[in-house]
């Protein structure tokens, strides 16, 4: 990981990329509250290959069930959040989905993580993780309900973010370009 963050081209790369989100996030374009929509649904399906995809393939059982609904609610998800790109599906603040995808999150892996307590031998508490669990069904369940941002804030935020990761992938570039004097030592020989 630590070479991917030392690489020129990526750093740079990813310095573009994320200025270029970050102007389209921007409010007075009117694009951002569409770009949420659409950035969410990548969100879930990076998490789905990155993550459940393994998950899938590694676990058995109970767990195997609970990680199949957590991935059927987040390909729904997903189909709804694309729909709405095409006027085919209400209109549902992304702050709203947040909340139910933090909820799913939360509450499947506290389910998980009592029926692996339940079948485990060892009775050794994992209370912090717990109270993780806890938090993310609490925070879904909050942001649902009664979402204590609006879109408008959140495309602020997320407009920040990206103009913070350029300056930072911009400094990691400019602090990894490779030098004229190694490109004439590499050429000399």
């Amino acid at each position: 990981m630590k070479k991917i963050y030392k690489n020129f081209v990526f750093d740079l790369i990813i310095a573009v990329v994320s200025l270029v989100l970050g102007i389209v996030m921007l409010p007075p374009f009117g694009i951002g509250k569409y770009a949420l929509s659409i950035l969410l649904a990548i969100t879930l399906v990076a998490y789905f290959l990155v993550y459940l995809m393994d998950k899938l393939r590694r676990v058995k059982g109970s767990i195997f069930v609970l990680t199949l609904i957590e991935t059927t609610i987040y390909a729904s998800i997903t189909l709804q959040l694309t729909l709405q790109q095409f006027g085919l599906f209400w209109q549902i603040s992304v702050c709203r989905y947040l909340g139910l995808v933090l909820f799913v999150r939360g509450a499947l892996s506290a389910i998980g993580m009592y029926i692996n307590a339940v079948a485990s031998t060892r009775k050794k508490s994992k209370l912090p993780q717990f109270i993780l669990r806890l938090l993310f069904i609490s925070g879904g369940v909050l942001l649902m309900a009664n979402p204590l941002i609006n879109d408008t804030i959140l495309n602020w935020t997320m407009c920040i973010f990206f103009f913070l990761a350029t300056l930072a992938f911009g400094g990691l570039a400019l602090l990894f370009a490779p030098s004229k004097t190694q490109k004439t030592q590499d050429e000399e020989v």
